[in-house]
């Protein structure tokens, strides 16, 4: 079990555009020439009208009840510990909509959500990441034309609260337990080709290593993106480049640069692990 309380940030300076799931309103949709996914807009209002009528005197409706069971999965291997009351904080996620998710304890409950972008023309490469252990959530198209696929574990998205920072850091009460590391991947693309992957792994001296898990993850990823065979083996590396000085090689057709411990401010908040094709 491994516990994380640091915060965890990436910012990327780049602008979004084509088909939006949700995440932008009817008017800004049309003024950027989008279009909204209506079904997964309505499973966002209903996993914030769950959490915004939520009553912790009364406790969970008939309605809520049904609604929750219907909807939700409860996402094991991820715990809140609530130091203060000794709560437990349970991690749902949506059966059909996997970027929403509700953190509930019995006394509180909240809606987790991320801005889910997808033009049209990486929707193959969304259809090929959709069932990996990385879910496409959002997409950018730099000034050069070339785009970034930008995806999240589990893990990653819950623990992260919404992109902003860790749970634990707006919350200095609660901690959380995870068996599977913070992960992000960024698949950057030309013409739909992968020109490079780059992993965001979680820095913490209370995360030490990734999990099977995560390796298998990382290599499903990878063998999807276009590296093959050296798939597992450049994931077994990831894996072993975290407790390593930062280092670069070059291997042939593929070359690897890891950077361990890089910094946010003044706080360690994420290590690199990137490999390219040559």
């Amino acid at each position: 079990m491994k516990k994380l309380i640091i915060p965890l940030i990436l910012c990327l300076m780049l602008s979004a555009c084509g088909y939006v799931k949700y995440g932008a309103d009817d008017a800004e949709a049309e003024e950027n020439n989008m279009e909204i996914d209506e079904d997964y807009k309505a499973a966002v209002e209903r996993a914030e009208i769950l959490s915004e009528n939520y009553d912790s005197e009364k406790g969970l409706t008939a309605a809520q009840k049904k609604l929750l069971a219907e909807e939700y999965e409860k996402v094991d291997g991820i715990k809140f510990i609530q130091h203060s009351n000794g709560r437990d904080v349970k991690v749902y996620r949506h059966k059909d909509e996997p970027s929403i998710y509700l953190l509930y304890d019995g006394f509180w409950l909240t809606c987790v959500k991320g801005t889910y972008t997808m033009p049209g023309e990486c929707s193959d490469m969304y259809d090929t990441l959709e069932d990996t252990g990385f879910k496409p959530f959002d997409w950018n198209r730099g000034l050069n034309g070339k785009g970034v696929v930008i995806c999240e574990n589990t893990e990653f998205t819950v623990a992260d609260f919404n992109g902003y920072t860790l749970f634990s850091v707006n919350y200095p009460d609660v901690d959380i337990e995870i068996e599977n590391m913070p992960m992000k991947a960024l698949i950057y693309e030309d013409g739909g080709r992968t020109e490079r992957v780059e992993f965001v792994i979680a820095s913490s001296r209370y995360m030490e290593e990734l999990s099977q898990k995560n390796i298998d993850d990382a290599a499903e990823l990878l063998a999807k993106t276009g590296f093959g065979e050296r798939s597992r083996e450049l994931a077994e590396e990831m894996a072993q480049s975290l407790d390593k000085a930062g280092y670069k090689r070059d291997d042939g057709d593929v070359s690897v640069r890891s950077t361990g411990d890089a910094y946010v401010g003044e706080t360690a908040a994420y290590n690199l692990f990137t490999v390219s094709k040559n």
